[in-house]
């Protein structure tokens, strides 16, 4: 079964916010991202766009589950920028996620503790406004089971067993395949639900339904905070 030890929240598309504090602009931009080479071109983007800024500081968080995470202060006091930004995308299981904060400096120094607080915030607030925009899903684990009937079951079983996955929560056909020996549905469900389908899928065939797990995969639902 895939890993699923901590939620695992995804990026859907990229968000833009201004944070100012003490006259310093801080641009932070989120995107979703999938491999190492397509953070750094994003964070080359992100220089060309604003070749005047002091700093450009980075956070990069891949994999469901997470098995990279990377940072940069791009110049600040070290661990006072990437840092926090990378704790600010973890802290809420934020993953396949490059978050850029780039800052204009104001002329007022911060010190360590007001940078720390200033980039995770920066990521955080655009972390809040990406969720207000319903930018945010979760990834979940599914279990993939089929069931198969022989022909003299297969209209009359399809038709009940797609009815039922109607009805039911965290269910849904994937597939359906008639072979030599007859009719094949492959569904994709919530782990927990595998009792309710085996069940309903028994009543359904008068017994005579073969249910196997072939599997475990990742769905991508709406994030419930």
């Amino acid at each position: 079964m895939p890993e699923a030890s901590e939620r695992m929240l995804l990026l859907t598309a990229p968000i833009e916010n201004e944070l100012v504090i003490t006259k310093s602009r801080f641009l932070a931009y989120l995107a979703p991202v999938e491999t190492v080479e397509e953070a750094d071109h994003l964070i080359r983007e992100r220089r060309a766009l604003h070749p005047n800024a002091r700093h450009h500081c980075t956070a990069l968080t891949l994999g469901t589950p997470v098995h990279l995470q990377r940072s940069n202060d791009d110049g600040e006091p070290s661990s006072t920028a990437g840092m926090p930004m990378a704790q600010a995308l973890r802290g809420r299981h934020m993953t396949n996620i490059l978050a850029v904060v780039t800052r204009y400096f104001g002329g007022i120094k911060l010190g360590a503790g007001g940078l720390v607080r200033a980039y995770g915030s920066a990521v955080t607030d655009a972390l809040d406004a990406a969720s207000a925009q319903k930018l945010v899903r979760e990834r979940v684990v599914r279990q993939v089971t089929d069931l198969s009937v022989g022909y003299d079951l297969a209209g009359t079983f399809e038709a009940s067993i797609r009815a039922w996955a109607d009805s039911a929560e965290g269910v849904s056909i994937d597939g359906a395949e008639y072979t030599a020996h007859g009719l094949t549905l492959r569904l994709i469900h919530r782990v927990d639900a595998a009792p309710d389908l085996e069940r309903a899928a028994a009543e359904l065939s008068s017994g005579a339904v073969n249910a196997a797990t072939v599997g475990y995969t990742y769905a991508d639902v709406p994030a419930g905070f």
